[in-house]
């Protein structure tokens, strides 16, 4: 019970990140022309698919790694020591090609 009432106090409070810099965005949005009760309306109805998207994302990002850690678990541990060598191999090379020291493996 206490790790929902942690997500439930974590989603508030990180609401107001997104209200200080999602809103006024979404706020600019053009609609000058209209009245002010439909520009409110549709700017409502923007944020509120905004924040289901938002959850729905989550939420299955949330199912996905409850079955991964459950049915997986063994796999992935095994697994995990090669896949983070293979990925700081990548980000050396990657660093590498960016200060000029070599060439990039793939052109463009």
């Amino acid at each position: 019970m206490n790790w929902i009432l942690a997500g439930l106090a974590f989603g508030l409070l990180g609401s107001v990140h997104c209200v200080g810099m999602c809103g006024p965005p979404a706020l600019s949005l053009p609609g000058a022309h209209q009245m002010r009760g439909q520009f409110l309306v549709e700017r409502l109805l923007y944020n509120l698919g905004r924040v289901l998207t938002y959850t729905l994302l989550g939420g299955l990002a949330g199912l996905v790694g409850r079955v991964a850690s459950t049915a997986w678990r063994a796999r992935l541990q095994r697994s995990a020591p090669a896949g983070l060598a293979a990925v700081g191999l990548l980000l050396i090379v990657r660093g590498l090609a960016l200060g000029g020291m070599v060439s990039p493996l793939l052109p463009g």
